[in-house]
């Protein structure tokens, strides 16, 4: 009988955890989207040494994948339209891994559906041209 309690406190316990988890990890998505722009965009900050001007798009060379057409497509735009644009394979990044909020920014954009893209020191994670001119344009003005 002491065993089917310890498997029902732990259980219990392990529940408990898994909900705390999914509660903190919700908590920290709605602070980062908090922060985003009408467009979508968090700030963030860029890697290091690119250009400060220029849209900054994240693609695998010589990639068939959809996520590599997205952002040679962008690319196409963005020089049609004459905006200045850098796309890239890799890049380096000073960031504060200590700070739970900015990591969560950073996972949001880098790890998911992309390419992701950069706008001065906001990013976004597969935006569509309409949102990359809106926040470009929107920098402009200010």
């Amino acid at each position: 009988m002491n065993l089917l309690r310890l498997l029902l406190l732990l259980a219990f316990a392990g529940g408990a955890y898994h909900w705390w988890h999914k509660h903190q990890i919700a908590q920290v998505e709605r602070e980062v989207m908090s922060d985003a722009s009408d467009t979508g965009f968090v700030p963030m900050q860029r890697p290091m040494n690119t250009p400060t001007g220029a849209v900054l798009i994240f693609a695998p060379p010589n990639c068939p994948s959809a996520t590599a057409q997205r952002a040679r497509a962008l690319a196409r735009g963005l020089e049609d339209l004459g905006i200045p644009h850098v796309v890239l394979d890799e890049a380096s990044f000073d960031i504060d891994g200590s700070d739970p909020a900015l990591m969560a920014r950073f996972r949001s954009v880098m790890e998911g559906k992309g390419p992701p893209v950069f706008v001065r020191n906001r990013a976004k994670a597969a935006p569509t041209m309409d949102e990359v001119l809106a926040e470009y344009r929107s920098g402009r003005r200010r």
